[in-house]
């Protein structure tokens, strides 16, 4: 009986070490986590900003595609002005 005493004493003893090994890595994973959550509340800050700013882009963006449609319009009225000058200006009420 001696022996088995001796044998479960050996093994509780590794329990225990592996026990506070297991406790150093769950307090550490319990560290990782928290900068995890502090890490996904900056984030959720961030994509909330993003998606506030999204509509004043898709404004500007639309803002540009209409002044550029504008410009290549004077554009194509100025090549025309300047290749066929005489039929501009008297083939047209307006010309300019």
């Amino acid at each position: 009986m001696t022996g088995y005493v001796g044998a479960m004493s050996g093994d509780i003893h590794s329990m225990k070490l592996n026990i506070s090994s297991m406790d150093a890595k769950i307090g550490s994973m319990n560290t990782n986590i928290s900068g995890m959550a502090g890490n996904l509340t900056s984030m959720d800050s961030s994509v909330a900003t993003m998606a506030d700013s999204i509509p004043a882009i898709t404004g500007s963006m639309i803002d540009m595609s209409h002044n550029l449609n504008r410009m290549t319009f004077d554009i194509a009225r100025g090549t025309d002005a300047f290749t066929q000058p005489m039929s501009y200006m008297w083939g047209n009420m307006f010309p300019m």
